[in-house]
């Protein structure tokens, strides 16, 4: 299972200049990957993404991202059961090691009109050790929905991602509010789709891990020590080993209550 970790180096929307790209991380183990992007001098997110990578060529390499959360997009103008149209890249190896990732997908700041772009990206390097609280070195997890062999993204109130890989872990979650219609008695998952993002990192000079960025509403969206100190894992054989498709329950700290359901969707 390939396990890597990259940055961006820079976007371009041609014609438009070459632009510095926000601070980013992506995350990818096996076919699942996880992506956030900050604007660093106002703590905001610009583009939080989480889904599946699948290769759809090999030469010249070719991949579909699908977009299970994409903070460019609440869900409303999709229709209610039909998930966003996934962007497929083009990627070439650059002489000094980077990858070029050429394609077209909807522009943000173009009204959401699909335009080509050319990005530019650079694989980081993984250190090895440091605190793993016992978890495996390289993970993702999505939160639970009804079947959990199905990526499900279409009709959730929220939705969360956690990915670790070496010294690097990031957690991702798209939450609609409930909104009451208290004349019939109901109430649903419609209305504006709020995004929330952690980033951390491995500091060996502390020996622990140091959040960068958490941005949003945070509340129970765990971190590195609470997966250690709150995770249940439950695998299909009933044991509690790290496997694919496992359940990890996430408990209160206090309480004991589970806060959340993830499907381990690929681990190593």
């Amino acid at each position: 299972m390939t396990v890597r970790v990259s940055t961006l180096i820079s976007v371009q929307w041609p014609p438009e200049p070459v632009e510095t790209p926000p601070d980013t991380l992506v995350i990818s183990v096996g076919k699942y990957y996880v992506d956030l992007r900050i604007f660093s001098d106002t703590q905001t997110i610009s583009w939080a993404l989480a889904g599946q990578r699948i290769i759809v060529s090999e030469d010249p390499l070719r991949i579909k991202f699908t977009h299970c959360i994409n903070s460019h997009h609440n869900g409303s103008d999709l229709g209610e059961n039909r998930m966003e149209t996934p962007d497929v890249g083009e990627f070439t190896k650059l002489p000094n090691g980077d990858d070029l990732e050429i394609g077209e997908m909807p522009a943000s700041h173009r009204g959401g009109e699909v335009y080509p772009y050319r990005e530019i990206w650079r694989e980081i390097k993984l250190e090895q050790g440091g605190d793993t609280y016992g978890l495996p070195t390289a993970f993702v997890l999505e939160s639970a929905d009804d079947d959990p062999q199905e990526l499900i993204c279409e009709n959730v109130t929220a939705k969360s991602f956690y990915a670790r890989a070496g010294n690097f872990f990031l957690a991702l979650r798209k939450k609609k509010p409930n909104i009451e219609d208290r004349e019939n008695g109901i109430s649903s998952g419609r209305g504006p789709v709020n995004f929330s993002a952690i980033r951390q990192e491995y500091n060996a000079d502390i020996n622990g891990w140091v959040t960068k960025y958490s941005i949003g509403n945070v509340e129970n969206l765990f971190k590195m020590s609470d997966l250690a100190q709150s995770a249940v894992v439950e695998n299909v054989e009933g044991d509690s080993s790290w496997e694919l498709n496992s359940r990890v329950m996430m408990k209160g700290a206090y309480d004991g209550a589970i806060k959340e359901t993830c499907i381990v969707r690929a681990v190593i």
